[in-house]
């Protein structure tokens, strides 16, 4: 028995020994983190829209609408903004012929901004969505703003037969206060 003990102490002595030698250290790093405002936009598909003038339904009415009026697209975008800003998506257009008026509804998804809640006339332009904050809306069906178009007479004795193509332009801009 004592030399079980006598054993068992000697080798608490040589394990202690051990674990009293051994040693640690830490080092460390640095990783520099830069969030850039950021501000991306994209219409889904980049889809053509044919909207045209027809025979109206009763002679002596303006000309019909026909063709795809109403269509909806969508908008997806990216904002990354400063602290207490946000952003907003204007919009614009090519010229519209004489005796037309085009027009864009927003309808926009939740936490992604804010929209005017009425048509904007894209010949005048203006804002079509607002209080973006940060967000990436995705790009899936219901995602970021759907864009409902509508085009009108405003005045037959100006309209001339002709084609023609109208570039509607939107403007994402974050850091907005």
């Amino acid at each position: 028995m004592k030399r079980l003990l006598a054993f068992a102490g000697v080798f608490l002595l040589i394990c202690g020994g051990a674990f009293a030698a051994a040693a640690s250290a830490t080092a460390t790093d640095r990783v520099f983190v830069n969030v850039n405002s950021v501000a991306a936009i994209a219409v889904n598909g980049h889809v053509e829209i044919d909207m045209s003038l027809g025979n109206p339904l009763v002679a002596g009415e303006p000309p019909a609408i026909t063709g795809s009026p109403n269509t909806t697209s969508r908008l997806f975008y990216t904002v990354v903004s400063a602290t207490l800003k946000t952003g907003k998506i204007t919009v614009g257009a090519s010229t519209v012929p004489a005796g037309l008026m085009l027009t864009v509804f927003p309808t926009v998804a939740a936490f992604a901004g804010i929209g005017v809640g009425t048509a904007v006339d894209v010949s005048i332009g203006g804002n079509l969505v607002t209080a973006i904050p940060s967000v990436a809306t995705g790009t899936s069906g219901t995602s970021g703003t759907g864009l409902s178009y509508a085009l009108t007479v405003t005045d037959t004795a100006e309209l001339v037969a002709d084609q023609s193509t109208v570039t509607i332009t939107y403007t994402l801009t974050s850091d907005q206060l």
